[in-house]
């Protein structure tokens, strides 16, 4: 399984978008079962975020919980770091609102790494304990 983070950047927005795929690893197959058998894993990509290196760094995002599903729904969701929400283009528009993973912080480049870094640890977690279950249980005799 390959996960791949596209950054792009926009009048001072960088945005994230995390695609995972399975690539042929020797796990792909077994993982694939399991999935199709219980479910794609979900992890939160919202919420507060604090740089491990750095405990006095931290963001918060508008939203607290947003459960994707690892290889069905987090290729579609764009988490964007900037210093303020862009201005409005036209005064006839409404102003630009702050969107569920829109992080507004002092230093948008660092909190995109921290943000990306934490949530491959949690696809981490996920697919390990989704690869700790099993799909047959072992069921033994009884004597009655």
């Amino acid at each position: 399984m390959k996960v791949h983070t596209n950054v792009t950047q926009a009048n001072g927005v960088i945005s994230l978008t995390v695609q995972v795929t399975f690539v042929g690893d020797m796990t792909d197959t077994n993982d694939q079962a399991l999935i199709a058998a219980l479910g794609d894993p979900e992890v939160n990509i919202a919420g507060m975020f604090t740089d491990p290196s750095d405990p006095t760094f931290t963001f918060q995002m508008p939203t607290t919980e947003l459960y994707t599903g690892v290889t069905t729904q987090l290729s579609s969701k764009v988490a964007r770091f900037m210093l303020a929400l862009p201005a409005s283009s036209n005064p006839n528009q409404p102003c630009p609102r702050q969107g569920p993973l829109d992080v507004i912080t002092p230093n948008p480049a660092r909190a995109a790494k921290v943000w990306q870094g934490q949530v491959l640890t949690m696809i981490t977690a996920a697919m390990s304990a989704l690869r700790a279950k099993t799909l047959v249980p072992a069921i033994p005799d009884a004597t009655v």
